[in-house]
């Protein structure tokens, strides 16, 4: 017999209580992966912030190292003693700061500053070539001035010893060299005009100036105006006479112009058109001997102080140069003192036509006054004082042709 005091036979589990240990055991497993995930994720984003924190930090440096770079480089900029050419460099270094609030405007002001810095350095090699023409010209013409007194030594010790043909072979070596004296002196003063005017570009201080556009007077205007003078303008302006003339001596009126530095268009009409009224055919003109001894020996006015200065220093030229003392300052207004001893000279077209340029030269206050005011009576009286309606109408119509024809 089985003892009914035997402990019973466990019982199986119930699918119930199955399911719940293994939700169990799951759920553990998920509490514990959870735990680690938090755990990695937490790590992960500590690690990220952290990165982004020290990529801020570097960031922030730089903006302020740039920020400090670039107030280093405006205080420069702004400094009175920094030189246009560093002022360029930094404008540069500014305009390479990226994404710098001030690139862009340094940028600008970079390339702005370049192309002033290239203009000086044109500007530099022009004047030193100026310069250059200037002395080789200068050189020259003092040459040529001491070779033209020796000459006039001679031409006086031909004229003692009553040798005619020497002295007239003596006068033409001195006229050639009259119109070579012209020549350098146009290239001195249109060299003198780019020394000056690039002088005047040139940075003297520390802040860049202002680009101009305007013309002004220069070396090339001067000339380019005094070359417009050619026989073809000429012509219709003379009588037909003069034609062969005009061809012959029309470089001396340019050259006149450029050594009296001649820009104004204006004035430029002018002196041609007193030229077609006072000396239409340009011929050589020279007064009566007889007529200038009765007239003008002993006039103080005219410093006529030496016995026999009324007929040597009588009326010659194309606006009738007359006495000693305009004689003496004409010889230093050209650099020639030859023309006191030999007045005679005045009358030849090498020296007539630098003549009538400088005493328009001499009375540009007084001519531009009379076209700024439109009156071509008082421009035409500034050479021919006297009142003659028919020829100072004659001035005003060829003045206006003229100015039309240099417009042109």
């Amino acid at each position: 017999m089985t003892d009914s005091s035997e402990n019973p036979p466990p019982r199986e589990a119930t699918p119930l209580a199955e399911t719940l240990i293994k939700w169990g055991t799951v759920a553990a497993g998920l509490i514990a992966a959870a735990q680690a995930g938090t755990t990695w994720i937490n790590g992960y984003f500590s690690e990220r912030n952290a990165n982004i924190a020290a990529v801020q930090s570097v960031e922030l440096q730089k903006v302020k190292d740039q920020s400090e770079l670039a107030k280093t480089y405006l205080d420069l900029i702004l400094n009175d003693q920094t030189t246009p050419q560093d002022r360029t460099l930094l404008y540069d270094a500014l305009s390479q700061l990226k994404d710098h609030p001030l690139q862009a405007w340094a940028k600008q002001k970079y390339d702005a500053n370049r192309l002033y810095m290239e203009a000086l350095v044109r500007n530099a090699q022009e004047r030193a070539e100026a310069t250059r023409i200037k002395e080789e010209s200068q050189r020259e013409s003092t040459e040529l001035k001491l070779e033209a007194e020796a000459i006039t030594l001679d031409m006086s010790q031909a004229k003692t010893e009553a040798d005619p043909a020497k002295v007239e072979e003596l006068r033409e070596k001195i006229l050639a060299i009259y119109a070579r004296i012209s020549e350098t002196e146009a290239a001195v003063s249109v060299a003198t005009i780019t020394i000056e005017k690039s002088a005047s570009n040139q940075s003297v201080g520390s802040k860049l100036p202002e680009l101009s556009n305007s013309v002004g007077e220069t070396g090339d205007t001067v000339v380019a105006l005094s070359e417009k003078i050619t026989p073809d303008l000429l012509r219709p302006l003379f009588a037909a006479s003069a034609s062969q003339r005009i061809e012959d001596n029309y470089t001396y009126l340019q050259k006149a112009l450029q050594e009296f530095r001649v820009s104004d268009p204006r004035i430029v009409a002018a002196v041609v058109a007193n030229l077609a009224v006072e000396a239409p055919d340009l011929r050589e003109q020279e007064e009566n001997e007889a007529y200038a001894a009765r007239t003008y020996e002993g006039k103080a006015v005219l410093g006529n102080t030496q016995p026999g200065d009324g007929a040597k220093y009588r009326g010659r030229g194309y606006f009738g140069l007359t006495g000693r003392e305009n004689y003496v300052r004409m010889s230093k207004s050209l650099k020639l003192p030859s023309l006191v001893d030999f007045p005679e000279d005045a009358k030849k077209p090498e020296l007539a036509l630098r003549i009538a340029v400088a005493l328009l030269a001499e009375r540009t206050s007084r001519l531009t006054a009379a076209l700024d005011a439109d009156d071509l009576v008082a421009a035409s009286k500034i050479v021919r004082a006297g009142a003659n309606p028919e020829l100072h109408q004659k001035f005003a119509v060829t003045y206006r042709q003229v100015i039309v024809k240099l417009a042109g």
